[in-house]
């Protein structure tokens, strides 16, 4: 007798939970689609890194050739700028709509808004 009481129990919360589903919200489409990065706008960016990495490395090599004219690749700042620039190349060219990431934004940067 105890058992069948359990069943009806179950049974009568099962209908209150199945009355009162809701079915989920569909996602928004920026964050379900995958991305891909415009071939211009990774052609673009990738030459102006391509250039300040040059930059980078004609001033390196024009102090460690003269140091008492050259300015300081430290006193200039050349290692943030060479390491963002070769970040940007690298994160530029990761197909991500292949690996199945989806980012819709990076930091402060929302991709959408780069394409449309």
């Amino acid at each position: 007798m105890g058992v069948k009481v359990i069943n009806m129990t179950k049974e009568k919360y099962m209908s209150h939970q199945e009355s009162n589903y809701e079915e989920p919200e569909e996602e928004l489409t920026a964050t379900s689609d995958p991305f891909e990065i415009p071939t211009w706008v990774k052609i673009v960016i990738s030459f102006i890194a391509l250039i300040l990495i040059v930059v980078c490395i004609c001033l390196a090599t024009q102090y460690v050739y003269d140091p008492k004219n050259a300015a300081s690749p430290n006193n200039l700042g050349l290692n943030s700028i060479f390491l963002f620039s070769i970040t940007a190349v690298i994160l530029i060219w990761i197909p991500w709509q292949r690996l199945g990431i989806k980012i819709p934004k990076f930091g402060g940067i929302e991709f959408g808004e780069i394409a449309a």
